[in-house]
Order: C-alpha cells, then structure tokens, then sequence
C-alpha cells in the first residue's frame, strides 16, 4: 500500500467534499435521516454521518465520565471528522488526522488550519464530468485549536510515534482494509489503558482491498473477540450517503460501536 494511490482523482475528491462539507461549501438541502433523498439534480448530499457519529462518540463519552485530552481520527478523509471532534469537546489539547490520500490532506489542512481562501471546488455533475464552482462559504478553521492540530499523511501501520490517545475515531476504514483484524490490534496499540475507541463500517467489502475473503465480516464485534480486554460500551446503524455523480446516488448503513480499550490498566 502506497499513501495517495487510490484516492488521487479529482472525481474522488469531489465525492468526499461534497460528502463532508457541502453544507458549507454549497448548501445543501437538509432533511432528517430515514426521510429519503434530496432532489439528485438540484440538492448535494448533506453530511448526516460525520455529525450523527460525532454525537453518538459524545454521548458514549458522556456515559464514561470521560473528557479525553489527545484525540485521533484514522482514515478522516478531508476532516469532518476532526471539526466535529473540535466543536463538541472542550478539553481537547491534541487533534491528530492520519490519511493515507496526500490530497485529501491537503483539503483537510485548508478546512482546519487556516483562513486562507479556498480554491475553486471540485463538484460532482454527471458522470464523467466535474463542475469547479467557487465555494458558497468555507467551513470556520479551528483557529484557537489549529496549533493543536496535526495531519499525517499516512496509514496507519506507518504512522509510528501517535499512540496513548483518549479518543480514537475510525469509520468506514475497515471494509477498505486488508486485515480488518490487524486494524483493531494496530487501533489498541494507539489507546491509552481506559481510552475509547469509536468504528463504524458499512461492510462494503471488495477484493481489490481486502483479498482474503475470509476476513470478511457482517459485525464489527467479531472484530474484538479474543484482541485483548474490551468493554463493549453500545452500538447504532447510521445511514452514510454518497454520489459518484447526480444521477448515481448509494445509501449505505454503517454499524457504529464503541468499546473502551481496557489493557493493562484494565
């Protein structure tokens, strides 16, 4: 696996903005999650999953008395995740992305860690075809937290000296990955004893990713049995939505589970 050789394309990229930032670089017209779809030639794809798992990790937080300090999200493509990280826990004093896609990186450094004006957006039109529009606003950098904020253009198995964090997020990366298995041992390596760890996974399994079809899994649980002391601490399904162009849309539903990394502090 080579960092940015998969999701380089313009095309991809499109996909992710508009999946995790159309409500600020677009508009977007919203509606609540089970209602069906937005009109696919006038409406983009509002980003229901990052916000709807943000405050599922708050409230599983919440439950725990937790308030986490040094926070990771794997696989945060562009960075939603992390701006919803930083706009629901005051306490955080370390925000670290790692994303195998130099370009998404990039994306993400622009949304996080500045306020420089964007370029002009990638966004999707009909197949084959991009529009490049001027973006409507641009999502408020992080600024009081942007010191605090770190992006590592990477996988994780290379990401070598990030570890003993409170908090760590990984969605929809384990059905992109060659051993979902080794990717919850490589994820408890980088929890502190009583950390929280947060997946989700749509189950959307290829072989070009994930050659062994035997690794191939229907619950994120099966994942943990036997990878240490866990705590399972719940679990939902949430709709994650996206379009490879507007007259393409896919509806997936992630599981979502949370489990408290228990370790040798256990």
């Amino acid at each position: 696996m080579e960092p940015d050789k998969d999701y380089a394309t313009q095309e991809r990229l499109a996909i992710y903005l508009e999946n995790g930032w159309s409500d600020f670089l677009f508009g977007c017209h919203d509606q609540p999650q089970g209602v069906g779809y937005p009109n696919p030639l006038r409406d983009t794809v509002p980003p229901t999953f990052p916000e709807r798992v943000a405050a599922l990790t708050e409230n599983w937080a919440k439950a725990l008395g937790h308030q986490p300090g040094r926070y990771c999200d794997v696989g945060g493509a562009t960075g939603r995740t992390l701006f919803e990280a930083a706009s629901r826990f005051a306490d955080l004093r370390e925000l670290v992305m790692i994303e195998p896609s130099a370009t998404f990186c990039r994306w993400a450094e622009r949304f996080l860690m500045t306020d420089d004006p964007l370029p002009k957006v990638p966004r999707i039109a009909t197949a084959g075809r991009l529009d490049w529009l001027k973006a409507r606003s641009r999502p408020p950098a992080v600024t009081e937290a942007a010191r605090r904020v770190k992006i590592v253009n990477a996988f994780l198995e290379q990401a070598s000296g990030y570890g003993d964090f409170d908090l760590v997020t990984c969605l929809n990366v384990a059905d992109r990955h060659p051993d979902p298995a080794a990717l919850v041992r490589e994820l408890s390596a980088r929890l502190r004893p009583g950390g929280l760890l947060v997946m989700a996974c749509p189950f959307d399994f290829h072989t070009d990713s994930t050659p062994d079809r035997t690794a191939w899994i229907t619950d994120l649980n099966q994942l943990f049995d036997g990878q240490g002391d866990w705590t399972h601490l719940g679990q939902e399904d949430v709709y994650y939505d996206y379009r490879s162009h507007n007259r393409s849309w896919t509806r997936l539903v992630s599981q979502v589970v949370a489990k408290q990394w228990r370790g040798d502090g256990g």
